[in-house]
């Protein structure tokens, strides 16, 4: 996005002086590192990447685990709804999302009649005219001969407690299908809370997940590589399903944040 006044430009300035004066970057994945370089921010030698320390989740994560471990030990069919989940805003792809199901409705109509599918994030405006994204994506699927008869729910007065208990159920199938991000907290918390997940390969998002884990969870942001990995999930069995891992653990995260501030100190 161009800066859009006189104090946008001025910020941008001083973030690029005080990068390029810097005597080391600290930059939490090589996305961000490489972003700044083709933007033409002068780096220093000394850049380090070093992910930014994980939130102190693991209480809510045991919890949630012993309560959703068991539901899907004793689960025969795995997914029975398609969670899209993220802000309502263009970036975050609900209409990537939309024309992915589009297809996919096309080619396996029948697998769909009993997939319910929900949107679990916060609603923003489309543009000044049209105040609700919520709205918009309810009108596409009245609109379209394939999704109209779909079970569409809007879930976007939950909070952290509410979305973590919603996506860690195993017979939902959480997808995360944004066009553009950084290190998104999306991510973290679907592999954290041992979601059955899927996201798109873009920003830093494949530097959170375990190298082994990408290909099983990760797609381009096209509408048929979506629907093709969505199909691919859905006829997902039981015994054929893995938890998605992080690309590290939170105690060599934090291991390594330590180690590196007694460097530079």
């Amino acid at each position: 996005q161009l800066p859009q006044t006189i104090d946008d430009i001025s910020v941008s300035w001083i973030e690029r002086e005080a990068i390029s004066a810097a005597d080391v970057v600290w930059a939490p994945s090589k996305f961000i590192a490489t972003s700044l370089l083709s933007e033409g921010v002068e780096l220093p030698e000394n850049v380090v990447v070093l992910k930014n320390a994980p939130p102190t989740l693991e209480h809510i994560s045991n919890k949630h685990r012993e309560l959703y471990g068991r539901r899907i030990e004793k689960s025969t069919s795995v997914i029975n709804e398609i969670v899209f989940f993220g802000r309502l805003e263009m970036r975050k792809g609900p209409l990537l999302l939309i024309e992915a199901l589009e297809q996919l409705s096309k080619k396996h109509r029948s697998m769909m009649k009993h997939i319910k599918v929900s949107f679990l994030g916060r609603d923003t405006p489309v543009d000044e005219w049209n105040p609700s994204y919520k709205e918009k994506i309810r009108q596409d699927f009245l609109s379209s001969t394939n999704l109209k008869n779909v079970n569409l729910s809007f879930l976007d007065n939950f909070d952290r407690d509410q979305a973590i208990s919603y996506i860690s159920d195993p017979h939902r199938l959480i997808v995360i299908p944004s066009l553009t991000e950084n290190l998104p907290g999306t991510v973290y918390e679907s592999i954290e809370f041992g979601a059955n997940f899927i996201a798109a390969d873009v920003g830093g998002i494949k530097e959170m997940i375990h190298a082994d884990d990408a290909d099983r969870c990760l797609f381009k942001p096209l509408p048929l590589t979506l629907a093709t990995k969505l199909y691919e999930k859905l006829s997902e069995k039981h015994e054929d399903y893995k938890e998605v891992r992080h690309a590290e653990t939170s105690t060599s995260i934090r291991s390594d944040i330590i180690a590196f501030h007694k460097q530079i100190h």
